[in-house]
């Protein structure tokens, strides 16, 4: 039973290394989807329900200095910003 223990673990190491893996592909190509044209750092891309509606909405601060709101694939709005971003927060009273 030991034996079987170790290869049923091994087997499902395996299958989360595989699952990783494939993954962080899916991310990496869509985050240098050339026609995304988004340069952003993780901290300073978030969802949050802006409106109180429940509907979220995505928040981008770029590197270019803009702040852009996409509600799915549609861009809602772009602002500038003073300075290069470092992070979003989102808070709800």
């Amino acid at each position: 039973t030991h034996m079987a223990e170790l290869a049923g673990a091994q087997a499902l190491e395996a299958h989360r290394t595989n699952e990783e893996a494939r993954s962080r592909k899916v991310w990496l190509h869509a985050w240098h989807d050339p026609v995304a044209s988004l340069r952003a750092f993780s901290p300073c891309v978030r969802l949050a329900d802006l409106n109180g509606d429940g509907d979220h909405k995505l928040l981008v601060a770029g590197q270019d200095r803009k702040l852009r709101v996409y509600k799915g694939t549609n861009l809602l709005s772009e602002n500038l910003l003073l300075d290069a971003p470092t992070a979003i927060a989102v808070f709800y009273p």
